[in-house]
């Protein structure tokens, strides 16, 4: 196993994320003078902007021990771990980890998202082999046996159980890996697996996201070409994560467009799970840093509980999720229910 941290770089990108949070506190602190001061019940108290830590593992694992091994998954791991620090993600990179290495990584990389009742958001790639048992999507750490793959493999359920459980933010699992294999059932059973375009067994959440590098029972290409140093899928990610202003599923959009292009519509990437991705953005303009602040005034003005629920469900890196949070557990009881209603201005 190698296993390589890169710290978020001071990008431009990083650098246009605290600037937008700067303006918005000098905006916000002058709005606070007009209100009372700062009691139980003066909501300028919720307005203070806080950035959303933002943490990445990123795996890939290329020299397999009894399996043939994947050519570009290091090179694959390493251009989205730099995109990933480019955009401000502290980013741990593991190389050809076992199945214990693997799982120890990503209990650590619980770890430091902290405290559940805080947003986050992480990231988790893996480029490799993989396979479908039934309706069941597993990874391959390094020491897996083809004789009995499961019994070293990893389900992809386990990591969105252990990291897309936080009260707010979002958990991104990107997997660039093969869906093939020979399902455990009935014909009845496998047909119905078929036909399901997600990973029916991982479970439902509203802060996870699953970015998936081919349909359900088709592989994923290693390369475009002989000579290419990445995975078409690894190398559409590579270069969208950074651009600027483009949400993540506007981004994921692209990255099936290109991809079915680049291989002759043999792979058709998929992204599914129950977050809102509409309004994250890798790398945010400071306009849309602004829609996020005025967003959460209007909804000061007069909160309800259907509002602030939509608010935490639609901006899960909004400098002012912290302090929704905040709010609606110091309101929890007297906030008005109800819905649908006007929540944004």
């Amino acid at each position: 196993m190698v296993e390589i941290v890169i710290p978020a770089r001071s990008s431009r990108a990083v650098t246009s994320r605290v600037r937008a949070l700067l303006i918005t506190h000098l905006v916000f602190g002058s709005l606070c003078f007009a209100q009372s001061e700062g009691g139980a019940s003066d909501p300028s108290r919720f307005l203070a902007p806080s950035t959303v830590p933002r943490f990445a593992l990123v795996v890939g694992v290329q020299n397999y021990w009894y399996l043939d091994h994947v050519p570009n998954a290091k090179n694959d791991a390493t251009a989205i771990a730099q995109s990933l620090s480019n955009v401000g993600f502290s980013v741990t990179t593991l190389l050809d980890p076992t199945t214990n290495e693997l799982l120890q990584q990503v209990g650590q990389l619980k770890s430091r998202t902290g405290d559940l009742k805080k947003p986050v958001i992480t990231v988790l790639y893996f480029a490799g082999h993989g396979f479908q048992n039934g309706e069941w999507n597993w990874v391959v750490p390094v020491n897996a046996d083809k004789d009995n793959p499961t019994a070293a493999s990893i389900p992809v359920s386990s990591f969105i159980y252990d990291l897309a459980n936080h009260a707010a933010g979002l958990a991104v699992f990107l997997f660039d890996s093969c869906r093939t294999g020979a399902p455990i059932g009935t014909e009845q059973q496998i047909a119905a697996a078929s036909n399901v375009m997600h990973i029916a067994a991982s479970p439902t959440s509203p802060r996870a996201v699953v970015g998936l590098a081919t349909l359900y029972g088709l592989p994923a290409d290693s390369s475009e070409t002989e000579h290419d140093p990445n995975s078409p899928f690894s190398s559409e990610l590579s270069q969208l994560i950074p651009q600027s202003g483009i949400s993540l599923s506007d981004m994921f959009g692209e990255v099936q467009l290109n991809v079915l292009g680049r291989t002759q519509n043999k792979q058709a990437p998929e992204l599914v799970g129950g977050a809102v991705s509409t309004r994250f953005y890798f790398n945010p303009l400071d306009s849309q840093v602004k829609a996020a602040r005025q967003n959460w005034e209007f909804i000061l003005r007069a909160p309800t509980a259907f509002c602030l629920n939509r608010y935490l469900n639609a901006y899960p890196d909004s400098p002012y999720l912290q302090s929704a949070l905040e709010f609606r557990d110091s309101q929890l009881n007297q906030l008005e229910t109800g819905g649908p209603m006007q929540c944004q201005p």
